[in-house]
């Protein structure tokens, strides 16, 4: 697809952090359906309510408002920390890019600085005091993945009786915070606590914090543990694929295959909360001139779903929109020639092919469950094995091969 990154990536608010000053790095992406006041929101939060542990964290926003990115980076350029801000250099078709969020990722990978990384959109709104919690609890714990709570605002009678049940969250609990942080941020960290609120996956609202599988959501990670099976490497190109399906496929599905599975580590309200609030959904990807573009190029995207023209027209014909059981909108990820399927399918190759052994390296080196207390390869850490035990009681099949 060429250059992701328009140009040389421009750093603002100071130079690179120090790798052993950084403690988590949050790769933020700035959608080109959502406009700037989000992000605005997102950096807001960041600064009022957390600005104590923002010294050890560093922002990488990759903006996809290639065709006027000024807006997003003047809020980049004003913050009070650092923001390297990125912008993409899509191919624009109809006046909407082409976006791949992933091969934006790759591209600022080698900036990264953080022990730990997480990755965000600008409807996620940090809740006050979550930032140094969740610092201090990944500095502690040594987890490789942690799972944060993300919340949607409203009612979980109202998210389940809607009839698309996909929507983010309620517009009306949303915007009271939204609204709130516009007026005064003091009485908004009230309202953010006392907002009512489902859990992300809200067939699963009060989730068991002491569950240790994967389970759709906000995730932290060991940045050596992610280089390790080579997370951002795979799947070459995936237009119109968020990152946190194809982190899941990779728990659920290629890491039991492969003996690598790892406990999951659930953070409860108190040390990680963040809010998604409520942005129109407008899926401008789908359109008869995205849809010839793609048509145009059989040998670039054989064997994928970008050259399904029944698909493509019944998505039109719905204007986008998500039909009752988002099915539609999955015709293009979790099926054969999917985006989704195909990163699982690069990724199994590349494990079979050896790759396998990079990831087993370092759990030989750190510890198979979470970093060793010194991050010493010779260091018998003994929460190893009662995590084990624990884990082996939820699915010992996969603990079993875990040990082979």
């Amino acid at each position: 697809m060429g250059p992701v990154l328009m140009g040389p990536v421009p750093m603002f608010g100071g130079s690179r952090m120090p790798r052993e000053q950084c403690a988590l790095t949050i790769i933020l992406t700035d959608p080109c359906e959502m406009d700037c006041g989000y992000l605005d929101l997102y950096c807001r939060a960041l600064r009022e309510w957390n600005g104590d542990a923002i010294g050890e964290t560093q922002v990488i926003c990759i903006s996809q408002h290639q065709q006027d990115p000024s807006p997003s980076r003047r809020i980049a350029e004003s913050q009070p920390f650092p923001v390297h801000f990125a912008v993409t250099n899509h191919p624009i078709v109809g006046g909407y890019p082409i976006w791949d969020t992933l091969a934006a990722v790759r591209s600022v990978w080698p900036l990264v600085r953080g022990r730990h990384v997480t990755f965000h959109h600008p409807e996620f709104i940090w809740g006050p005091g979550r930032l140094k919690r969740t610092i201090q609890y990944l500095r502690e714990s040594g987890y490789y993945l942690a799972l944060g709570n993300l919340r949607r605002p409203g009612l979980l009678a109202d998210i389940k009786g809607r009839e698309i049940p996909y929507e983010d969250c309620d517009k009306d609990f949303s915007d009271i915070l939204s609204d709130a942080m516009d007026s005064d941020m003091e009485y908004a960290a009230e309202v953010f606590e006392e907002l009512p609120s489902t859990h992300w996956m809200f067939m699963a609202p009060d989730p068991d914090y002491g569950r240790v599988d994967y389970i759709e959501d906000i995730f932290y990670t060991d940045k050596e543990w992610l280089d390790a099976w080579g997370f951002v490497r795979h799947g070459g190109e995936l237009p119109f694929q968020d990152v946190y399906d194809l982190f899941g496929m990779a728990m659920k599905n290629i890491f039991v295959k492969f003996k690598l599975r790892i406990p999951c580590h659930r953070r409860t309200q108190e040390t990680n909360r963040m809010m998604h609030i409520h942005h129109k959904k407008e899926w401008r990807s789908w359109t008869p001139e995205i849809r010839d573009w793609f048509m145009t190029q059989p040998r670039r995207w054989r064997d994928t779903r970008f050259l399904d023209r029944d698909v493509w027209d019944a998505f039109i014909a719905q204007n986008g929109q998500f039909d009752k059981n988002g099915a539609l909108k999955n015709n293009f990820r979790h099926v054969p020639g999917g985006t989704v399927t195909r990163y699982g399918l690069s990724m199994s190759e590349w494990l079979q092919r050896g790759g396998a052994s990079l990831p087993r390296t370092f759990y030989d080196r750190h510890g198979k469950y979470r970093r060793s207390q010194h991050d010493n390869p010779h260091h018998d850490n003994s929460q190893n094995g009662a995590e084990a035990r624990f884990l082996y009681g939820l699915f010992p099949r996969e603990v079993a091969c875990m040990e082979c």
